[in-house]
């Protein structure tokens, strides 16, 4: 197995350099120049300062909105004496909540950011109102709707405060799993179909088990096929992982350095998936009736559920929302990630590894197809793609491998999760974890605004988001169509993630409300957190480790109740309901 950390140092140095090269070349773009080609700044201009989250998404997308903005409106006067314009971006990995904290410290004028709790910057006087912006139809791009209308109702419940709009959602990220197709096809990892002689097709043009949607074909124009052949249960999941293994394949892998962030939101996701929209959304909203308590959970060596027991529907509101610690679906999602830790043999050595990055991790996988101990699954955001492109990871495959090893030749897979059991086969549930935002500097210059309420508005057409998801193969958190010609621009992989969230029967999860306790303490609901357990009278927080270690999920769960217990609920949001 080649392994560019460990066993070849030579091509970890190579990778390395590449990565910084291209980071030192990205910081000095921005720092000099605009996007438009321009270099420095032309005093005949006027300037829109932009600073924008360098993360997965990257800013290839924002440097091709900038550029053809600057051309259109090469001859337009947006300030006094001024000719044209310069889009500056400021390509940083600053979060929203630092910057938040300290907005001070930042003069641009318009931010495109994640990690951003809405409601602080609206209590703190940081966002422009930009309702004008969000509600006025785009009639000057042609469009016969406003981007208020590419919202879909959740978004404009949370994001319309007191008739006013202050920010608008950004891109889209959904955790999970991802897989090589190829090798899926070249091994025959797909499941046959129900009756069959064998567990597994014997070629590719062998009948397939239904998936995780226990559909396949058309129906009601909603292609059930795409998942046909995936693991359809957790149990299946785990039987495709012991074939693997009878195939010298490494089920799954990893970044081991950040698996605490990685993995919690990876069970969100599977938590999400089993609860559903309604459910889940109780986690934000505290209020409803909790129909999957649990009275007790139970799981055997392997970490494979055993048996539970359901508590009676229960109301849900301020005052009772720390018992939704013992839903089913969390029990479910630690038991998934038990069963992962309890046999050694199912993890690559990146995933046990504490130096593993996640470029790293994703170069690892990206290489593991064209050795001799390819890698079944891989764990990250659904950027992660765009991300190792970025990285510089499949040039350096190429290098090696050729062009096959190049994005757009690879065929990668968002994998739709499977579910806890039969029982629960169906559509899908996404969470959108990253509350990104798009808003303007409420301390802007008075002369800018105007600009910046054009550029924003430009971001935002059609044009713009179909641009957008065609160079990162991820969606905006919008409601838009993408033309066909624009769909064959896009990988594998990005259609998998695209198709899987316009599959019409797909609920998505946006996890925020606009109720007291959740505007209060925002970063108390993040989607990383509330999965710390106390473990032998210690607080733990990274499950991973507890089960690599030995410990049950059962164990695990039955003190996640004592770590977030009714006496603590009491103490840290009691002012909402006493």
């Amino acid at each position: 197995m080649t392994n560019i950390y460990r066993k070849d140092e030579k091509r970890k140095s190579t990778m390395k350099r590449s990565v910084c090269i291209f980071c030192a070349l990205a910081l000095s773009f921005a720092a000099v120049a605009g996007c438009g080609g321009n270099n420095g700044i032309d005093p005949n201009k006027a300037q829109l300062y932009v600073s924008s989250y360098e993360g997965g998404f990257g800013n290839d997308w924002l440097k091709a909105v900038a550029t053809r903005f600057e051309e259109e409106n090469a001859e337009t006067s947006f300030l006094p004496g001024k000719t044209g314009v310069q889009i500056i971006i400021d390509g940083n990995k600053k979060s929203g909540q630092t910057l938040l904290a300290n907005m001070e410290a930042y003069p641009q004028d318009l931010f495109f950011t994640e990690r951003g709790y809405y409601y602080d910057g609206i209590f703190q006087g940081q966002f422009l109102d930009i309702t004008d912006v969000v509600k006025e139809e785009l009639s000057e791009y042609g469009e016969e709707r406003s981007i208020f209308d590419k919202f879909n109702d959740a978004q404009k419940k949370y994001f319309e405060h007191d008739g006013k709009i202050y920010a608008i959602p950004h891109y889209a990220s959904y955790f999970g799993l991802s897989y090589d197709i190829e090798l899926f096809e070249r091994e025959n990892l797909y499941f046959a179909k129900a009756g069959a002689a064998d567990r597994f097709v014997k070629s590719a043009e062998e009948e397939r088990s239904l998936g995780p949607d226990g559909k396949t074909g058309c129906e009601g124009g909603i292609d059930y096929s795409a998942d046909d052949g995936l693991p359809a249960t957790y149990d299946e999941f785990f039987e495709l992982c012991d074939h693997m293994l009878e195939k010298g394949i490494t089920p799954l892998t990893y970044a081991g350095e950040t698996r605490k962030v990685y993995l919690n939101s990876f069970l969100t996701a599977l938590f999400a998936d089993f609860e559903g929209e309604e459910q889940m959304s109780l986690n934000y909203s505290f209020n409803g009736v909790a129909n999957d308590l649990l009275n007790d959970f139970q799981v055997d060596a392997s970490g494979r559920v055993t048996s539970l027991s359901l508590a009676e529907p229960t109301e849900i509101d301020a005052r009772s929302g720390w018992k939704l610690i013992k839903q089913a679906g969390r029990a479910y999602a630690l038991s998934f990630l038990d069963r992962l830790a309890s046999n050694e043999r199912y993890l690559h050595a990146d995933a046990k590894n504490d130096a593993c990055s996640h470029t790293e991790a994703q170069y690892g996988f990206l290489e593991s197809s064209f050795t001799d101990n390819p890698i079944g699954f891989f764990i990250d955001g659904i950027y992660w793609e765009n991300e190792a492109e970025a990285s510089g990871s499949f040039a350096m495959l190429a290098e090696e491998y050729g062009e096959k090893a190049l994005r757009n030749h690879r065929r990668l897979g968002f994998l739709p999760l499977p579910k806890a059991d039969e029982s629960h086969l169906g559509n899908t549930t996404l969470l959108d974890n990253l509350y990104s935002l798009a808003f303007i500097n409420a301390k802007i210059d008075s002369e800018k605004i105007p600009l910046a309420k054009v550029f924003l508005r430009y971001c935002y057409t059609d044009r713009a988001l179909v641009e957008f998801t065609a160079m990162t193969n991820t969606p905006r958190s919008l409601r838009y169509e993408m033309p066909v010609d624009e769909l064959k621009k896009m990988t594998s992989f990005g259609s998998s993630v695209l198709s899987l969230k316009n599959k019409g029967d797909t609920e998505i999860v946006y996890p925020f409300d606009t109720n007291s306790l959740y505007l209060n303490h925002q970063s108390d609901f993040n989607i990383d957190k509330r999965w710390s357990s106390v473990v032998g009278g210690l607080s733990e927080g990274c499950p991973i480790d507890c089960f690599r270690r030995g410990v049950s999920a059962a164990e695990y769960f039955d003190g996640m109740e004592t770590q977030y217990s009714a006496s603590s609920w009491r103490e840290l949001y009691g002012s909402h309901f006493q």
